[in-house]
C-alpha cells in the first residue's frame, strides 16, 4: 500500500512541477476513446470542440466559474454549494453557490483555508466541512480541521478538530450527529476508525466500531438512519459495500458494486444512490459508468453513462435532477462543465 500511495503522490507532484511556469489553457475537452470490456480508457487532448452528448437523459446545462476536480458539493434550500478542489495545479478555498433555476453562480465567503479531498455535509441548515488535503500548492498532508458555514450570515466558524487528519474519506448525518470514516491519514495508511460528532457539545467520540475495510476516495452516505460506505480503493479499486447501524454500533455487508471504482460522483434521489464516473488508479482508467443502488431492494442496476469520462467530479440532487460538476481527465486536467441527468 505504501508503494501505491507513494506512486499516487509522485504522479501528482510530477504533474504539478511539469506545469510550473506555463500558462494553463482552458481545456477544450476532446478525447480519444479506447473501449474495453469493463471501462473506457481516455487520453485527453487540448484540441478540438466539446463533444456533443449522444447518450439519453444527459445534457450539458452550465459551466462552473472555475475548472475544478476533487472538490465537494451539497444541496441546501434548492441551491448547490461547491467548495475547494484543485484547479491550475493549486488547491482552492472558494465557496460558490449555483441556482439551477436561473443558471447563475454567486461567490460566497471562502473557507478558512485551502482544501481538496474534503468531506462536506448539510445539517440543520448549515454546511459542515471535514478534513481534506493541506496546502495551496504543496498538498502536504491531511487536515484534522472541522468548520461550519452559515448561509444566513455568510460566514465560517472553526469547530473542534477531529482526532487526527483525514483526506478522501467522507461524512454523513444521522439523527442530528455527524459520522466520519474512511480516507487517508498522516499515519501512512487508510484509517478504519469511525467517529461521531455531537454539535450540542462540539465533541468527537472515537469509540465506535471500526469500518471493516480500509479505503479512501470512497462514497459515504446515510439513508434510513444507516451509514453506507461504497467503493473506493486501498491498493486496488474496491466494489465493497458496508453498512453501519448506529442503533447497534455494528457493521454488515451489502451487495457489491458492479464496477469497483474510486473518486466517483454520487447523489441520492428517489430512494436510489447514483454512482457516476470515477477512476481506477492502478489500471490508469477514467470511467463514464453510471451505476445505481436501490436502497429498498438492495440491488444494483446500470443506467445511461455520463457522456464524458471524469475523475473526481461532484454530484448533487436538486428538484428531481442530478447535477454532475467538474471532474478531471486521466492526467488531472480539470473541467468546468455542469451535466444534468434526468432520471
Amino acid at each position: 500500500m505504501q508503494n501505491k500511495f507513494l506512486r499516487y503522490i509522485f504522479t501528482l507532484v510530477l504533474f504539478i512541477f511539469s506545469s510550473c511556469g506555463q500558462a494553463t489553457p482552458e481545456p477544450t475537452h476532446e478525447y480519444t476513446f479506447a473501449e474495453t470490456e469493463e471501462s473506457v480508457a481516455v487520453e485527453a487532448t487540448q484540441d478540438g470542440p466539446l463533444p456533443t452528448p449522444t447518450l439519453a437523459n444527459w445534457s450539458n446545462v452550465s459551466a462552473m466559474p472555475l475548472p475544478n476536480f476533487e472538490a465537494n458539493a451539497v444541496e441546501l434550500d434548492g441551491y448547490i454549494y461547491i467548495s475547494g478542489g484543485i484547479t491550475a495545479n493549486r488547491s482552492l478555498k472558494n465557496l460558490f453557490r449555483f441556482d439551477p433555476k436561473t443558471n447563475t453562480w454567486e461567490e460566497l465567503a471562502p473557507m478558512p483555508d485551502f482544501r481538496n479531498h474534503h468531506g462536506m455535509v448539510v445539517m440543520d441548515g448549515k454546511i459542515y466541512v471535514a478534513g481534506g488535503m493541506l496546502g495551496e500548492t504543496s498538498f502536504d498532508g491531511q487536515a484534522k480541521t472541522f468548520w461550519v458555514y452559515d448561509p444566513q450570515t455568510n460566514d465560517w466558524t472553526v469547530l473542534a478538530d477531529m482526532p487526527f487528519g483525514r483526506t478522501a474519506g467522507g461524512i454523513a448525518e444521522i439523527d442530528g450527529k455527524l459520522y466520519v470514516t474512511g480516507g487517508m491519514s498522516p499515519r501512512g495508511n487508510d484509517p478504519t476508525e469511525l467517529w461521531v460528532y455531537d454539535p450540542a457539545t462540539n465533541t468527537w467520540d472515537d469509540s465506535l466500531a471500526h469500518l471493516p475495510t480500509q479505503r479512501d476516495h470512497v462514497i459515504i452516505v446515510s439513508y434510513d438512519k444507516k451509514l453506507y460506505v461504497v467503493g473506493g480503493r486501498y491498493s486496488t479499486n474496491l466494489s465493497t459495500v458496508e453498512i453501519y447501524d448506529s442503533s447497534t454500533d455494528t457493521w454488515s455487508q451489502g451487495p457489491d458494486m458492479p464496477t469497483g471504482r474510486s473518486g466517483m460522483a454520487f447523489a441520492i434521489i428517489n430512494g436510489q444512490l447514483h454512482t457516476i464516473a470515477g477512476e481506477d488508479i492502478e489500471a490508469y482508467i477514467v470511467y463514464m459508468k453510471h451505476e445505481v443502488f436501490d436502497f429498498a431492494s438492495q440491488t444494483w442496476v446500470s443506467l445511461h453513462d455520463i457522456p464524458r469520462p471524469l475523475n473526481a467530479p461532484v454530484a448533487v440532487a436538486v428538484d428531481g435532477y442530478i447535477y454532475v460538476m467538474g471532474g478531471g481527465s486521466l492526467t488531472g486536467n480539470p473541467y468546468k462543465d455542469v451535466w444534468q441527468f434526468t432520471p
